[in-house]
């Protein structure tokens, strides 16, 4: 009994997520900036709005560091992020970079 407490301890030490039962999936949005509101960081792509924290790291295609007024209506953007869903079944997503992309 002690030798099978000891290996679920041992286990929950080496895999602590493993019991917890997270999953976490890499997501992407591409599309068209339409409305926006750069100080609230708050942009609508294609047609749903999402609001990005301001610690988001945002680049054009070629790796130059951009900032949120760069991001204007018309503007095609790839967001990349993750989303991890709890064993409660709760959804956080994480948003980790804005890539502005090249023409339409």
């Amino acid at each position: 009994m002690k030798k099978q407490i000891l290996c679920l301890l041992f286990l929950f030490l080496l895999f602590p997520n493993a019991l917890l039962a997270q999953e976490t999936v890499a997501i992407t949005i591409e599309g068209y900036i339409g409305d926006s509101a750069p100080k609230a960081r708050i942009y609508e792509i294609n047609g749903k709005m999402y609001q990005f924290p301001g610690n988001i790291v945002i680049r054009n295609q070629y790796g130059k560091r951009l900032t949120f007024n760069d991001l204007i209506g018309g503007v095609r953007v790839r967001v990349v992020g993750e989303k991890t869903v709890s064993e409660n079944q709760k959804a956080t997503i994480t948003y980790k970079k804005i890539i502005l992309l090249k023409g339409k």
